[in-house]
């Protein structure tokens, strides 16, 4: 019944250091996408993502998933896709910045959860 499976992972993680005030932040950012193909024809595509730092003042952690569900009609050269962007719907990421002498605090706002259908014909 399946296809093919195709899985890929990844880290990232970014770290400094306030050598005045020894304090130190860090970012890390795991991430995880995986696609399911059956019948050559249907596609599920689902990517997770998640965000932890300790920058902000009351540190949080942050949860993002996308989901993609794709046909492709055949022999045609068109292609249909229904995706649903911020699975989760995470509304906004608060991030701060805390040295001896300061503490700055950023929120920024992401796209609410939103979902979108695509045709393409490939020429």
């Amino acid at each position: 019944l399946l296809k093919k499976v195709q899985i890929s992972e990844g880290i990232s993680y970014d770290y400094n250091r306030d050598i005045s005030s020894k304090q130190f932040t860090f970012q890390i950012n795991p991430f995880v996408d995986i696609t399911w193909s059956w019948k050559n024809s249907f596609y599920l595509a689902s990517k997770l993502n998640y965000f932890y730092s300790n920058y902000a003042v009351d540190r949080r952690d942050y949860l993002f998933g996308d989901l993609l569900f794709g046909y492709t009609l055949k022999p045609s050269k068109l292609d249909l896709k229904f995706s649903i962007i911020n699975l989760f719907n995470t509304k906004n990421i608060f991030l701060g910045y805390r040295n001896a002498a300061l503490t700055q605090a950023l929120i920024s706002k992401t796209l609410e959860r939103f979902s979108l259908l695509e045709l393409t014909y490939r020429f």
